[in-house]
């Protein structure tokens, strides 16, 4: 899997500025052992750095909703429940605080306690190195960041950043 979106210029010499500055990093690609500085930087980021998840699919979602939260729902907050699964046909954009707040009042109260409990945790996700490089926020998991670029960097895109 391929970053997205593609690193602009900007952003490949900032990566390349940080890998070759790199004391593990650095010296791998100057003896031309990419191979060894790659494996060092596509793993999930030591410390862990969390992040918000730009897709949390229906199907997740509705796994992690207890029915019988759905029962002592109002009717309003199963409308607004509704309309969410209807504009959010893909899944719900997790890095957009309306859409965790819009859960976090269709769930609120005693009624919603479960499922509210469920959801927080589902929102948000640990980001790779390339990830975390990029990302904006503290990365806690109490105040997770947003990111920028998301996904694994393909090998030949690790090429592109450290010799293009």
């Amino acid at each position: 899997m391929s970053l997205s979106p593609p690193l602009s210029p900007a952003q490949k010499t900032a990566l390349k500025t940080f890998i070759l500055a790199d004391a593990q990093m650095g010296p791998l690609v100057a003896a031309q052992n990419e191979s060894g500085a790659y494996d060092l930087w596509n793993v999930t980021a030591n410390p862990a750095f969390t992040v918000w998840r730009s897709l949390v699919s229906l199907k997740e979602l509705g796994d992690n909703i207890v029915a019988t939260d759905i029962a002592n729902m109002t009717a309003v907050n199963v409308s607004r429940l509704d309309s969410m699964f209807m504009i959010c046909p893909s899944g719900v954009n997790a890095s957009m605080a309306d859409r965790r707040a819009a859960f976090a009042d269709i769930f609120s109260g005693a009624a919603g306690a479960a499922t509210l409990a469920k959801l927080t945790p589902l929102w948000k996700r640990l980001a790779n190195r390339t990830e975390k490089f990029f990302a904006t926020g503290t990365g806690s998991d109490a105040s997770p960041a947003t990111l920028v670029v998301e996904g694994m960097m393909t090998f030949n895109e690790f090429l592109d950043v450290v010799h293009g």
